[in-house]
């Protein structure tokens, strides 16, 4: 995950399985703008609100996103990874 659109920026990593449960832990709170999920994941959700409540999305797998989904944009609270079974 990036602060910058265009996955730029600071970075906060994460691997697969892995859960952020409050990104403020991190100084990432509602911090990201864009995301580069790994081939080995098979998903990135996240969330506005802490401990996994709120609206969610999910990034899929092996893609950059260089723009958040509407609603996300330095929204983002609470993160989930899940591994590919590919890998």
């Amino acid at each position: 995950m990036f602060d910058v659109g265009g996955c730029s920026g600071q970075m906060l990593s994460m691997v697969a399985p892995d859960q952020i449960p409050n990104m403020s832990t991190y100084g990432f709170n509602d911090e990201m703008s864009s995301a580069n999920v790994g081939y080995c994941v098979s998903g990135l959700r996240v969330w506005i609100n802490s401990s996994y409540t709120g609206s969610s999305f999910t990034y899929g797998g092996g893609q950059a996103h260089a723009t958040p989904a509407t609603g996300f944009n330095d929204n983002v609270t609470s993160a989930q990874t899940t591994r590919s079974a590919a890998c």
